[in-house]
């Protein structure tokens, strides 16, 4: 994003050059010229658009891939709750399934 920005910036720059060159055939903008009015206007409205964007791709971050990374530790934490159930029902099932031997059974 920023690269493309930047690239904007010296399109602008070329452009704004190559009117004030051809147009007025200036060495040097006063600072209260149309020209340079115009190019801090641009700048201005160039930075802004730059943080608003960056402010919007914040927000979107932060609402999608951020939440899918919380539905997601969700649903791990769910699975291994039903592992670890599983697994506490199996030992139990295997436990009451073995015939414990007695002293009962031994004696004659």
């Amino acid at each position: 994003m920023s690269i493309f920005v930047l690239v904007i910036l010296c399109a602008w720059h070329s452009v704004i050059g190559t009117i004030v060159y051809i147009r007025d055939r200036y060495d040097y903008l006063s600072p209260d010229s149309y020209w340079t009015w115009l190019d801090r206007k641009v700048f201005f409205a160039l930075v802004g658009l730059y943080i608003v964007v960056h402010f919007a791709m914040g927000i979107w971050h932060y609402c999608v891939p951020i939440a899918r990374r919380r539905y997601m530790k969700q649903l791990d934490k769910r699975y291994h709750e039903i592992i670890s159930e599983n697994i506490s029902n199996d030992r139990l099932s295997a436990r009451s399934s073995i015939n414990y031997n007695t002293n009962s059974d031994y004696m004659a």
